[in-house]
């Protein structure tokens, strides 16, 4: 699920190998945020995007 242009949602593959931050919870709360660990990632085509902790989240890619 495409949620804008660069933002994808856990579960999906990643449509470009590149840089990937999180964006929010997939479900609009805003707490807990997850650890600073959690929140980047460098994933590859069709890897699927994960899950933070159990919960759906919104990953944005900043670069390529």
């Amino acid at each position: 699920m495409t949620t804008t242009m660069n933002t994808f949602k856990s579960g999906t593959p990643a449509p470009q190998t590149g840089f990937y931050i999180f964006n929010s919870w997939a479900d609009k709360s805003t707490t807990p945020a997850p650890a600073e660990n959690q929140r980047t990632g460098t994933f590859q085509k069709g890897q699927t995007l994960p899950q933070i902790n159990g919960r759906d989240v919104i990953w944005e890619l900043k670069r390529i």
